[in-house]
């Protein structure tokens, strides 16, 4: 009786093992490379500033949802690709002190994609030095054109 129970517990745990989508390794080699669609369970991740795309280094991390670093990846280019079972997911990218909101995602079984927009610190925005609304001070000129400028004529 007991070999008959124990039995039963491994057939029933292999079919809870194949009830759940099989997750196919990350990928780093094509982790980084744009994609139309995501293929199977998994997360698309775009990284945006204030121009559009962000260009290269930036770091996108995604979390469990309590919080529990999963993996992360830096990427020469503005996506990201992780492969993650269907679940629920935090996500934000960072490159030096300028970083995104962090956010909850919901992963489908056929994958999910994101945007993230990275936003530089409020201290660090460049501030233009304006005399008054119209007008923006320049620099002097070079002293063989102030010169010339104030010779008369």
């Amino acid at each position: 009786m007991r070999t008959l129970k124990l039995a039963a517990i491994v057939v029933l745990a292999a079919t809870a093992a194949l009830a759940q989508p099989s997750v196919a390794p990350q990928d780093n080699l094509t982790a980084c490379l744009p994609m139309t669609a995501p293929s199977g369970p998994g997360l698309q991740v775009e990284v945006q500033d204030e121009f559009g795309p962000y260009r290269a280094g930036e770091t996108v991390m995604v979390s469990d949802a309590s919080g529990a670093p999963l993996a992360s990846l830096t990427c020469e280019g503005p996506w990201a690709n992780f492969r993650l079972a269907p679940g629920t997911y935090r996500v934000f990218a960072f490159i030096g002190n300028t970083q995104s909101n962090e956010l909850a995602v919901n992963v489908p079984a056929s994958g999910s994609r994101v945007t993230l927009k990275l936003q530089p610190p409020a201290d660090q925005v460049p501030v233009p030095s304006s005399l008054s609304e119209d007008t923006t001070r320049l620099p002097p000129p070079p002293p063989d054109l102030a010169a010339d400028l104030a010779a008369p004529h």
